[in-house]
């Protein structure tokens, strides 16, 4: 309890709670769903809110479903009037109209994070987006990555060959090109802060690497802004719709 006492960011007021809760669903606000042990997000809705239960929507991937139901501790982030709500928790697997979802128990702790600009967003599969890394120092010189997700403060990166393996974290990789929809490009450098990986039921083994960016030019960092809001209106839209 000591911790929670000392965390500036920590709601335990139930009311409070519940009132968070409520405007996440009744607003349809854009959640994301992370499992950090196996390094899968992805964008979820608030389908169902009841005493003890919350009914989030799942993905289309069984197997993305399944490093969700195996997380010990799922985290869930959406954003009201520019702050990012933060919860936790373990999901089980339930179905809703039809379709798959998760359910989580109530949360009893909730953290407010002023951290908007950063807020993450899932590169939907039907706009994909990629990362094209130069490094001499490497045998690859040259390569592109798909984008997994991405903020205005970082991107997180599909390495499916682990080119990016022998970079080590903080390594600074200069004149990054993000490739976007619409033809949208930013040439930026990135610092490796992390990586991880996730085994998927087939057996292989998929690397990620998460960067985020330095010394980022406003013109930059305005276009990344508009692009990460267009990718969260869009997703919004589209999971609306499948509840239709």
């Amino acid at each position: 309890m000591a911790a929670l006492d000392e965390d500036a960011y920590a709601v335990t007021n139930a009311t409070e709670i519940a009132a968070l809760l409520k405007r996440l669903a009744d607003e349809h606000t854009l959640l994301r769903l992370d499992a950090p042990k196996y390094g899968v997000v992805i964008s979820s809705m608030l389908l169902v809110l009841d005493v003890d239960t919350l009914t989030l929507d799942a993905a289309c991937e069984p197997e993305q479903n399944r490093a969700f139901v195996e997380t010990r501790s799922v985290r869930v982030q959406g954003t009201l009037d520019g702050v990012v709500i933060e919860f936790s928790g373990a999901c089980r697997p339930v179905s809703h109209d039809g379709r798959p979802a998760f359910a989580i128990a109530r949360p009893t702790v909730a953290r407010r994070l002023q951290r908007r600009e950063y807020y993450r967003v899932q590169i939907p599969v039907a706009s994909p987006a990629r990362c094209i890394i130069q490094h001499s120092g490497l045998s690859w010189a040259r390569a592109a990555f798909a984008l997994a997700d991405i903020s205005a403060g970082g991107v997180r990166l599909i390495d499916r060959e682990a080119l990016l393996e022998p970079i080590g974290v903080g390594t600074r990789l200069a004149g990054c090109v993000l490739d976007l929809d619409a033809g949208a490009r930013v040439t930026l450098d990135m610092r490796l802060v992390r990586t991880s990986y996730w085994r998927g039921t087939e057996g292989r083994r998929r690397h990620y690497a998460a960067f985020c960016y330095v010394d980022v030019p406003p013109g930059e960092r305005r276009m990344l802004q508009r692009y990460v809001g267009e990718v969260e209106r869009k997703t919004i839209a589209k999971l609306r719709g499948r509840d239709i």
